[in-house]
């Protein structure tokens, strides 16, 4: 799984795309840093099972189990590696690229943590991790898997968000939202993009409202104009 974050968070090394050079040209410094994070775990269980009090370890029949265990797994591992050779000699001879080959095998989940406050003020940043999604991930085999967490605000920028993560979409790349606590009005609005929405329990998703900004006339169905005007909002 690779994570789309804001560059400088974290303590993992990464790389760092998009800097002071803004390709719009515009004064805004918006740095997106790339990190593969299986690896956190992974060392976490490292660390468990370097501290985790063995009491059974020097036992005969335990080692002796062990031994089993760890023979049973290299075979695992062996067969699995032939297995592998023998799909890279076919997709090698068909043809396929090493680059495709490595990325089909190994399939990209990109995770994007989306914190939306009342006038958007992350836009740039979400405009530029969908636009790394878009430009390097792989129709139909990487997928896009965005947090959203926000109550909403004003209606041109949150379409303008859901219009981004739309072009997720049109990419050919599954786009999965998940919202931790709340994904109201707005945040909703983004999140329906989705091709699954995945909610925790006691989070909140949904929109009480219609989307129109400003005012506009209603018009009866009998045909007479109303004396006042009408203004609709999220």
């Amino acid at each position: 799984m690779v994570a789309c974050a804001p560059s400088g968070g974290g303590d993992e090394s990464g790389t760092s795309l998009f800097g002071n050079n803004n390709e719009d040209g515009d004064n805004r410094d918006i740095k997106v840093q790339l990190r593969r994070i299986n690896g956190r775990y992974e060392k976490a269980e490292t660390a468990i099972n370097k501290i985790h009090l063995n009491v059974i370890g020097e036992m005969k029949e335990v080692k002796e189990t062990q031994k089993k265990e760890e023979k049973a797994r290299k075979d695992e591992e062996k067969k699995k590696q032939k297995e592998l050779e023998d799909r890279v000699k076919v997709d090698l001879e068909a043809g396929m690229s090493t680059q495709n080959m490595r990325r089909n095998y190994r399939p990209i989940a990109f995770l994007v943590r989306f914190h939306g406050d009342m006038m958007l003020s992350s836009m740039e940043l979400l405009r530029k991790q969908v636009s790394i999604i878009v430009n390097c991930g792989r129709a139909g085999i990487d997928r896009a898997i965005v947090v959203v967490t926000s109550p909403g605000g004003a209606v041109s920028p949150y379409g303008l968000a859901a219009s981004q993560l739309v072009r997720i979409r049109k990419s050919g790349i599954e786009l999965i939202v998940c919202v931790d606590t709340v994904a109201a009005s707005g945040g909703y609005m983004m999140a329906s993009v989705g091709d699954k929405i995945l909610g925790a329990p006691f989070a909140i998703i949904g929109s009480i409202g219609v989307v129109t900004q400003g005012k506009q006339k209603v018009i009866v169905h009998n045909g007479h104009n109303p004396p006042f005007d009408l203004g609709i909002w999220f």
